[in-house]
């Protein structure tokens, strides 16, 4: 199967390529007023708006351990950020949401031999989110699972429940390319 690999933070991410509408690189987010934090914003994709996640946030990924090698400027660490455009059937319902990752690599066959449960302690992030992880090359992968991540009834039960009041106001973000 092919899988798209991607960096958030300095973990290493996949997802399958048939999970990925499109890539989005030069983009700006309007952020909403009193939504949980990890929902960025929204982005007018040719008319649409689509819900903007962070996934750094939605993950909690809160690290930052970087190598010399791995190392960028905030400039060129902007100029690398992109969504992945995605989306699950809730309530038969497609609910389709942008995913804000720190940079797309490349596309990936694995062999669904290879893949191994992620361990249920000492992960840099929550098992909830991914689903299988696979060693490649001395580099490991997560599978991500894109139906916990855009899971409509935890972030509306967050934001009904006041945690919009957590919310930094103050966030528009334009990136180009």
């Amino acid at each position: 199967m092919q899988y798209l690999s991607f960096r958030v933070e300095q973990c290493k991410m996949i997802v399958s390529v048939d999970e990925i509408q499109e890539i989005v690189h030069s983009y700006k987010i309007t952020s909403l007023p009193k939504t949980p934090d990890e929902l960025e914003g929204v982005l007018n994709l040719r008319g649409y708006y689509l819900p903007v996640i962070s996934l750094k946030k939605r993950i909690g990924i809160s690290y930052k351990s970087l190598s010399e090698d791995d190392t960028l400027n905030s400039d060129q660490n902007l100029m690398r950020k992109c969504i992945l455009v995605t989306s699950v059937i809730y309530d038969d319902q497609i609910w389709s949401a942008g995913l804000e990752v720190d940079e797309v690599h490349d596309c990936l066959i694995i062999d669904e031999g290879l893949w191994r449960p992620p361990p249920s302690q000492g992960n840099k992030i929550s098992t909830e989110f991914i689903n299988a992880m696979v060693n490649l090359e001395g580099k490991t992968y997560h599978r991500l699972n894109i139906e916990t991540i855009i899971d409509p009834d935890d972030i509306l039960e967050r934001y009904y429940n006041g945690v919009s009041k957590f919310h930094d106001k103050s966030r528009t973000t334009a990136r180009t390319a």
